[in-house]
């Protein structure tokens, strides 16, 4: 295993001497940082399953079936971490006696419309749509499944109420017309990659350059959220810009945009919005770096737990920091709203998607294997052990728990 990197701070001993700030009643940067320091500190241990809402009886959905539409884009979830998105599906359905079928795609609104026009025909007891379908491509299928009395939950998606800036009025509509939704975490995610940059600077100025993809519904409202926590808890202390590179382009566009970036100024923190960007953008860096030997290549800080990014922050390959969510954990999370709505339950606001803030604080703290990272990294290490969530789950739905050696 590769020696753990050294801690960018210690967030105990930032917490104490930022105390001592605070208690003056002086308005200060250091007063800030200590805020943001509380908020990283919570998302660094393993997240703790809490049940979305009241317990039903999920044995009422039996024999009933559900049709699952992965998106394949490069968002979050990522292709890779798809498959155990939607394996977490299927195991907690299997659980409550829930049969599945997959339409597998490419992607495309072409090919997903045509999952959903066979889903119009077969009417399934319900249509899950898994990560950032393109909702307001797919309103005239959308809306015959309405019609033809198919219920349809969107899962990981945006959530208007958690962005002030909200979120386009057309992605809105779409969500509106759903039976329901699973919110993705995408406002604390945004949220928690500005505070690790405040925790850490110790009010040192910071420049900071975010990067969206304004192809992608979620990238607007979290690249606004990240600059919102930037104006509130930072202020001038934080100059803040932003490059778009659309993800389609990422290949050919995105060593060239953050090379640009960091030859025009001098760099703190690189913030992608999603960290699929985040190997690109290292070698966008090298390529500034080659062309200039003075320009600083800045820390990566993003969002998506996706294995290469926690990797690099493991070999501290500029990457910093990474807000992770567990995709099998996840699938679980939907399937609940999912029976809910299949035993005439409720939907629930928010299932509560788990997240875990990585960094030089804890890449190597938790071990090895399903119940801590590995180096490699593999999808959804660091989240402790499955049964817990699992059997919180199957209590929750009146399900007998899991035993060691079941």
């Amino acid at each position: 295993m590769t020696a753990r990197p050294p801690a960018a701070c210690g967030l105990a001993a930032l917490l104490g001497l930022l105390a001592v700030a605070a208690a003056t009643g002086r308005p200060t940067v250091a007063a800030d940082t200590a805020s943001a320091a509380v908020q990283v500190a919570q998302f660094i241990s393993v997240p703790a399953f809490t049940a979305p809402g009241p317990a039903f009886t999920a044995r009422n959905a039996k024999g009933k079936s559900i049709l699952i539409v992965p998106s394949a884009s490069g968002r979050v979830p990522d292709f890779a971490s798809m498959g155990a998105f939607t394996s977490g599906i299927r195991q907690a359905a299997k659980a409550a006696g829930v049969t599945t079928t997959t339409c597998d795609n490419n992607g495309t609104v072409d090919q997903q419309a045509t999952c959903l026009k066979g889903a119009a025909t077969r009417k399934p007891g319900l249509v899950v749509l898994v990560g950032s379908l393109d909702l307001v491509g797919l309103q005239t299928q959308l809306t015959a499944l309405k019609q033809a009395g198919v219920p349809v939950l969107a899962t990981h998606v945006l959530a208007p109420g958690d962005f002030p800036s909200g979120v386009d009025p057309s992605y809105a509509k779409a969500l509106a017309g759903l039976t329901a939704i699973v919110p993705a975490p995408f406002a604390q995610a945004a949220k928690l990659m500005a505070d690790y940059v405040i925790a850490t600077s110790n009010g040192a100025k910071q420049t900071i350059v975010l990067a969206g993809a304004n192809d992608l519904p979620e990238s607007a409202p979290m690249l606004a959220a990240i600059q919102a926590e930037f104006t509130s808890s930072c202020g001038s202390t934080c100059a803040v810009s932003s490059i778009n590179v659309p993800s389609q382009t990422w290949q050919s566009a995105a060593y060239t945009a953050v090379k640009n970036a960091t030859l025009n100024q001098t760099v703190n923190y690189l913030l992608p919005v999603l960290d699929q960007f985040d190997d690109l953008a290292a070698e966008g860096e090298a390529d500034a770096r080659a062309s200039l030997s003075s320009v600083n290549r800045p820390n990566i800080c993003s969002y998506g737990g996706a294995p290469f990014a926690i990797q690099m922050g493991q070999a501290a390959n500029r990457v910093v920091c990474d807000v992770a969510e567990d995709m099998n954990w996840d699938g679980w999370a939907t399937m609940d709203q999912a029976l809910r709505i299949l035993t005439g339950t409720a939907p629930v606001a928010s299932e509560n998607l788990p997240l875990r803030l990585w960094t030089a604080n804890n890449w190597f703290t938790e071990g090895v294997g399903l119940a801590g990272m590995t180096f490699p990294p593999t999808i959804d290490a660091g989240f402790g052990d499955p049964d817990l969530y699992i059997n919180g789950y199957r209590t929750l739905w009146g399900l007998p728990a899991l035993t060691a050696g079941t």
